[in-house]
């Protein structure tokens, strides 16, 4: 076994001898790094929400910008200590079983601004099959204009 940290999310993975793998934490192909390049990062303070509602709850998260996705890592539901991954599977048909968020960028119609609960301003991720995903990053301008830019 050889442990080999992932080029997008810095996860450490152990890897089989000659056995394409992907990584644990958010799915990027471990065997070719050149496949898959990580455009933008936020691993501080971000949060998320995947259901659209007013008082919709913000669970921890580590986001990144790849030119192939939008990856959205759960950590620990916020004031909870609960896992994350769990809330986004229950709220959430387009996470993984793990609880990832993996948006393809083809299937991103729009970002745009908007809440998350009453006060917090978000990010408004609308994917095609009517599925939004709410995001406070910092730097909000900036992602929405990566993400828009990686989209066309």
């Amino acid at each position: 076994m050889e442990t080999i940290r992932c080029h997008i999310c810095a996860c450490a993975n152990e890897l089989a001898n000659g056995h394409d793998s992907l990584c644990v934490q958010c799915d990027a192909d471990l065997t070719d790094s050149k496949s898959e390049i990580k455009l933008l990062e936020d691993t501080h303070n971000a949060l998320y929400s995947l259901v659209d509602k007013t008082m919709s709850p913000g669970w921890e998260a580590y986001v990144y910008l790849t030119n192939k996705r939008l990856i959205v890592v759960p950590a620990k539901m916020r004031g909870s200590g609960l896992d994350g991954r769990l809330a986004a599977v229950v709220y959430n048909k387009i996470t993984s079983k793990s609880g990832l968020v993996s948006i393809p960028l083809t299937d991103i119609t729009a970002v745009r601004d908007g809440k998350m609960g009453l006060l917090m301003k978000a990010l408004i991720v609308d994917v095609a099959d009517g599925e939004l995903v709410k995001i406070k990053v910092g730097g909000r301008e900036k992602w929405r204009e990566a993400i828009t830019e990686a989209i066309k």
